[in-house]
């Protein structure tokens, strides 16, 4: 792997960082979908902002994150990492073009429930 590839302790914390941040700003399904979308699209990249534009915040079924996140795997350009919240642990798919610019969330992927 080169060094463009390779993932290195601090920046892993920074993409850990950034998703439990993200899923501070998702898992708040009281806030107007105004209100909620300005706070989460800082975290987002512009695809994934356009795509939560469309989401309706009271359907977000989580209200905090419950514990610590953690990275699942990834290099220097993605990293899925899990981060638990009161309804169930999301991943979140952290991502950026080139090892020296910020890490920004492309997907959130809430937890399945049985109905």
């Amino acid at each position: 792997m080169d060094e463009e590839q390779s993932v290195s302790t601090t920046s892993r914390a920074s993409a850990v960082a950034i998703a439990s941040e993200t899923l501070a700003a998702f898992c708040r399904p009281t806030l107007t979908p105004d209100a909620w979308l300005s706070a989460l699209k800082h975290y987002l990249t512009d695809d994934a902002a356009s795509a939560y534009a469309t989401v309706l915040p009271d359907r977000v079924p989580c209200h905090r994150v419950t514990g610590a996140a953690s990275p699942t795997d990834g290099d220097g350009f993605t990293q899925t990492i899990r981060v638990p919240t009161d309804a169930g642990t999301c991943l979140v798919l952290a991502q950026r073009p080139s090892g020296h610019a910020p890490w920004r969330v492309g997907r959130i992927v809430l937890p399945r429930h049985d109905l």
